[in-house]
């Protein structure tokens, strides 16, 4: 599965046809030219944001030296709050560790508008913690006393 527009739309074909998905979903009937044909045929989360299912670098880290993984990105719109809950419930509860992090946008991707830009708003870096020793990293947590409502959630796998 690649980072390309045709495969990410023919992925939710294959996957409604063999009954993976169910409820209304519809495919689209041509192979989408732009990320905005793309959104309007893609599963959508609760929140009314394109699910992508893709392989790039478009997860926390660095985008430029990060490998390539195979990735499922929730959707735009999502608080931080479920953001963080989701993560606390089946990862790490850190927005740039584990295999559920926040997006980050990497320049060379596809999706570029899909994928929400907000890393900075949905999370704030901690103090170097006295207790943990000098050589402790400052460490990413989710803002949610921000209250930021576009928060990209991607589930690595």
């Amino acid at each position: 599965l690649d980072n390309n527009l045709a495969e990410a739309v023919a992925v939710w074909e294959q996957l409604a046809r063999a009954g993976f998905l169910s409820g209304g979903y519809t495919p689209a009937t041509t192979a989408p030219t732009d990320e905005t044909a793309y959104a309007r045929n893609a599963p959508l989360n609760t929140f009314n944001g394109p699910l992508i299912l893709t392989q790039n670098r478009s997860y926390t880290g660095d985008g430029a030296t990060s490998p390539a993984r195979l990735n499922l990105h929730l959707g735009r719109n999502v608080p931080v709050n479920i953001a963080r809950e989701l993560d606390v419930k089946i990862d790490d509860g850190l927005p740039n560790t584990g295999s559920l992090r926040l997006t980050r946008r990497e320049t060379t991707a596809v999706f570029t508008d899909n994928f929400a830009d907000n890393f900075a708003n949905c999370s704030s870096t901690t103090a170097k913690s006295p207790a943990k020793g000098n050589g402790r990293r400052a460490t990413d947590i989710y803002d949610i006393a921000n209250d930021a409502q576009d928060c990209g959630p991607v589930f690595l796998y």
